[in-house]
């Protein structure tokens, strides 16, 4: 079994372009182009088609990437074995994470992993929720950190911590009139449907922190005007810093950004559940499950200094 070949197409067809899977391969565009005629020649059958949007596969190309990814799971999975049995010397794992929580998190996380496990290497993917859910089902992850809940039913996770949302405002925005005196979290609370005609910048949809904002409006059956959408938090947060309007954002953001107001989402405070997501399989990496426990062992650390 050439895993070399298997990684060409597999490549192809997660970048929709010979051009671009060519560049990340480091390989001649003509070389990789030309590889991919003679092996589609040789199995008989086209893989992919090619359309305005790029390379798409064909049935049979989607057939076929479907069992190259288990071939390389189940190769992956045996290389991980044997790291195991060398007591974690060497080896890589693949780590999902959003911009934002990777900025929260990793400065906390790599350090005490790093001085732990010094030749495991880390290969950090980001994105959205949705688009990491997708990496997980392909095994193109081994672990992925975000928050419930999941879409997709197939993965197995763990919880690991609550963690408060907060509406940030500009200090000394007219929010303060409308807000309540400490309750359960030791911070002032407000209710979303005292917000109704205060102008929000939201995440962009497919977000999670945009999922939880539109729940809440949904909720509180309201339609505050939107000032802008964004996929940064720190540009929805230092937005925010100048009043032109009010954004949801995770306690863990507040770290960075103390010149601000936050309120807690009702009197007991409004929570999402943090969670490791792994491929469903059975079997997790030795090296996965030490990374695991360095991230869940920092964000409760983190948490407590932020209480």
């Amino acid at each position: 079994m050439d895993f070399r070949k298997l990684h060409y197409i597999l490549t192809i067809a997660e970048e929709g372009s010979i051009n671009k899977a060519a560049q990340k391969l480091f390989i001649a565009q003509s070389s990789l182009s030309q590889f991919l005629k003679k092996y589609e020649l040789s199995l008989g059958y086209a893989l992919f088609y090619r359309t305005r949007n790029g390379m798409q596969p064909t049935n049979a190309g989607i057939q076929f990437l479907a069992k190259a990814r288990q071939i390389i799971n189940i190769y992956q999975d045996l290389q991980n074995d044997l790291i195991d049995m060398d007591e974690l010397k060497s080896g890589n794992i693949r780590v999902g994470m959003s911009v934002n929580r990777s900025a929260c998190t990793l400065p906390a996380v790599l350090p005490v992993f790093s001085r732990r496990y010094p030749n495991i290497v880390l290969d950090l993917v980001e994105g959205n929720s949705a688009f990491l859910e997708t990496k997980l089902i392909e095994g193109t992850l081994d672990v992925a950190f975000f928050t419930l809940p999941l879409h997709h039913k197939k993965l197995h996770y763990e919880p690991i911590q609550n963690e408060e949302m907060l509406v940030a405002t500009k200090k000394g925005h007219p929010l303060i009139n409308k807000s309540h005196p400490p309750g359960k979290t030791g911070r002032r609370w407000i209710n979303i449907k005292d917000t109704e005609d205060i102008p929000y910048i939201l995440l962009k949809k497919g977000q999670r922190v945009r999922d939880f904002a539109d729940e809440q409006f949904r909720i509180n059956k309201i339609s505050p005007p939107i000032f802008l959408s964004t996929f940064s938090p720190e540009t929805a947060l230092r937005l925010s810093e100048t009043g032109l309007a009010i954004t949801f954002i995770p306690k863990s953001l507040t770290l960075y950004q103390k010149n601000m107001e936050y309120f807690s989402i009702g009197k007991d405070g409004t929570y999402r559940t943090l969670c490791l997501a792994y491929p469903n399989t059975k079997y997790i990496p030795k090296a996965v499950r030490a990374f695991s426990e360095v991230v869940k062992d920092t964000v409760c650390s983190l948490m407590q200094e932020l209480a």
